[in-house]
């Protein structure tokens, strides 16, 4: 019934453009979000023990806890989650997508260091559907491991 956005606080983490950003090859869409609607998730060593309650008799916030924690060596994320409706959202082929809005806006458009997209190409598209989103390159670092946008790119 309840379907997550997830984000990530820093897009400049390297291990985040390796893990889903098709190893340095994709784009990352950064958005302006209501505070309101988001969920810092809380990193732990230890899994949360609830003992041998089943799912519908916890009460909502033992399930909001299970819902934004995860394992410490996930810390490099900085994730934070939006909880959304599924009944409110697009389904299309088996997967749940959400419409960007006021609460959700569309504020940049950063590719890869690896990206293979020309970048006025996808400036245009991104501008024919949402104006004044910011799009540039980005690049690795050079003293840091970082992934930092590439200053020429940046409008």
């Amino acid at each position: 019934k309840t379907g997550l956005l997830c984000f990530s606080a820093n897009w400049t983490n390297p291990v985040l453009w390796s893990h889903y950003g098709a190893k340095h090859r994709g784009i990352c869409l950064g958005f302006n979000v209501r505070s309101t609607l988001l969920e810092k998730v809380k990193y732990e060593q230890k899994r949360i023990s609830i003992g041998k309650c089943s799912l519908p008799s916890l009460d909502d916030a033992v399930k909001k806890q299970l819902l934004c924690t995860k394992f410490n060596h996930w810390e490099y994320e900085s994730e934070y989650r939006a909880f959304i409706p599924l009944a409110k959202a697009i389904k299309e082929a088996g997967l749940y997508f959400w419409r960007f809005n006021a609460d959700f806006a569309l504020a940049e458009v950063i590719l890869g260091p690896l990206c293979s997209l020309p970048l006025d190409a996808m400036r245009h598209l991104t501008n024919s559907c949402h104006r004044g989103v910011v799009t540039f390159k980005s690049r690795l670092a050079v003293k840091s491991f970082g992934v930092v946008p590439s200053e020429p790119s940046v409008p």
